[in-house]
């Protein structure tokens, strides 16, 4: 895979079951980094989550009112279904995420720089239009702004981590709203969007930023059928604990969400 950027560009498994994400998972991994993955992950799945604390968002720093009710419906129904597993849940606070948005842009822009800096402008022509003007908007990041930028992550990522080691696994809502039809797609993300950040980003983004397992998980359907999704995420290198909770929801629930 050739990444658009070089910082925050990577492979992660898709797959319609927890248990499909473990088998690319085990492909995936770096077994010499880390010899904890020289095992399948997939033996682990169904240790249970007896006694795993659990920790769950008090609250989304004024916004919460702005994520639709079926949301927060399958948000509530998945921490049910966690303690019905044995696990215990805790609630706990998150940092401010406002900026994340803005430190995610500049990082990841920053390594478009990095990565197409053998290709570009020599090969300009045989871009895409949206290709091209990434390409294009990272050569104007600066020096001062990646400084900055990459403060801000490490405070995120001290915070997160902080956070992880009082509890064994976060549970939060995959998105604010259920997902759009194709044709809503683009004005539902659009209203969504206020001046400095995305609703969607406030919680998908902040663990992709600071380096932590995350797994998404579906919880329901709304009103009118359409998926709602739940996201789980541990401290670095927890994945196996990380996928034995995804699987517990899952099997809480009877099984993977039919297409």
């Amino acid at each position: 895979m050739f990444p658009v950027s070089s910082e925050l560009d990577h492979v992660g498994p898709l797959a319609p079951t927890v248990g499909g994400v473990a088998a690319l998972l085990s492909c995936l991994a770096d077994t010499q980094a880390n010899p904890a993955y020289a095992s399948g992950v997939e033996d682990e799945l169904e240790g249970g989550v007896t006694d795993c604390r659990i920790g769950f968002i008090r609250q989304y720093e004024g916004i919460a009112e702005r994520f639709q009710p079926a949301v927060w419906r399958a948000f509530a129904d998945a921490q049910a279904a966690l303690r019905s597993e044995g696990a215990r849940l805790v609630s706990v606070d998150l940092p401010a995420l406002h900026g994340c948005h803005d430190v995610h842009r500049i990082l990841f822009e920053a390594g478009v720089a990095v990565s197409h800096q053998r290709l570009w402008p020599r090969h300009a022509a045989e871009y895409g239009e949206a290709a091209r003007a990434r390409v294009v908007a990272a050569g104007r990041i600066t020096a001062q702004q990646v400084g900055e930028a990459r403060s801000a992550q490490a405070r995120l990522t001290k915070s997160l981590s902080q956070i992880l080691a009082t509890v064994d696994i976060l549970i939060t809502p995959a998105a604010p709203f259920t997902a759009p039809r194709i044709e809503e797609a683009e004005g539902k993300l659009r209203a969504t969007r206020d001046s400095t950040d995305s609703l969607s980003n406030r919680t998908a983004l902040p663990f992709g930023l600071a380096g932590l397992p995350a797994v998404v998980v579906p919880a329901g359907r709304d009103a009118a059928g359409l998926p709602v999704a739940v996201q789980l995420a541990a401290g670095r290198f927890r994945d196996r604990a990380l996928l034995r909770a995804a699987r517990a929801l899952e099997r809480a629930r009877s099984g993977p969400l039919a297409p």
